[in-house]
């Protein structure tokens, strides 16, 4: 399908994104020198290590941006924001926030993951059940896919696209056809883990954050065994205090070029660059993960 949107490349921030508390009441939402230190989280299995990181950036990051998807390309963010009215694709500069090109999607229509494969952005919507495709330069709607249920975290490895949507499975789709190729059943030493959100892969391995927790799940990406877990509490708590409400952990972005995973969340004022020790993987022989996505 041909779309006739056209994007607008804006010198402004972001528009206030309202309506959360209307939104939680009728019904769940999707997602979408610090040093850690592991501590305890919810569902917690004692025998996934829990890998240690350390915060070596900040940069100002859209305080009202929903944010639902996050990625980054050749030194540009691109976020995907959620809410019906407000719901957004953007591309951010990294170092000053500024907003440097913009869509908006239609007032119907709640935005959710997003992933890039060549030129082209993938954005799911939450309860759509449509996959919008667009043109990264300049910005500009291209097509569409639907698909059945949810669409919550979005992710692509350079051949595959993951999408998440809420559950403990992530489906492998094709992004020619965004058919199913195989699913995920994402699996620690208690059991399965569900309400996986936001989705980023970091070479074979595949990270997503757990909706309305602090945690991210390590994945290997070719069985859905849980490998590993990361705690972000202490972003959290400095982007927005300890009682974040909706502001939840809700964006991943792998910087291959720097080694570094980039943090952000629903409404937060800052974006955080992290360096996380692999060690505890390479030592379960998973090997430390340096290949990046897209050859990027």
């Amino acid at each position: 399908m041909t779309a006739a949107w056209s994007a607008e490349r804006v010198r402004r921030p972001v528009v206030a994104l309202g309506g959360i508390a209307v939104l939680y009441l009728a019904g769940l939402l999707t997602g979408c020198g610090n040093e850690s230190r592991p501590t305890p989280t919810e569902e917690k299995a004692a025998a996934v290590p829990v890998l240690t990181w350390e915060r070596v950036r900040r940069e100002p990051f859209p305080r009202t941006a929903f944010t639902q998807g996050l990625l980054l390309r050749a030194g540009k963010l691109w976020l995907s924001t959620g809410q019906y009215g407000e719901s957004t694709v953007q591309e951010i500069d990294l170092a000053s926030g500024e907003v440097l090109q913009r869509l908006d999607l239609p007032e119907t229509v709640f935005g959710e993951g997003l992933a890039m494969l060549g030129d082209t952005l993938y954005q799911l919507t939450w309860q759509n059940q449509i996959c919008y495709l667009y043109q990264a330069q300049p910005l500009k709607l291209t097509g569409r896919f639907s698909y059945e249920g949810e669409g919550w975290g979005l992710a692509s490895n350079g051949q595959e696209l993951a999408m998440s949507n809420g559950s403990a499975q992530i489906a492998m789709r094709d992004p020619e056809t965004f058919e199913v190729t195989r699913r995920l059943s994402v699996r620690g030493p208690s059991g399965t883990v569900t309400r996986l959100n936001e989705l980023e892969f970091v070479g074979g391995l595949l990270l997503a954050n757990v909706w309305h927790q602090d945690r991210v799940v390590v994945i290997d990406s070719d069985n859905g065994r849980v490998l590993a877990e990361l705690d972000f509490r202490a972003l959290t708590e400095e982007a927005v205090g300890p009682r974040a409400g909706e502001r939840v952990l809700n964006g991943l972005a792998w910087d291959a070029a720097g080694q570094q995973l980039w943090v952000a969340g629903k409404e937060w004022p800052w974006i955080y660059a992290v360096r996380v020790d692999w060690g505890e993987l390479a030592a379960r022989g998973s090997g430390l993960p340096v290949v990046a996505p897209d050859g990027q």
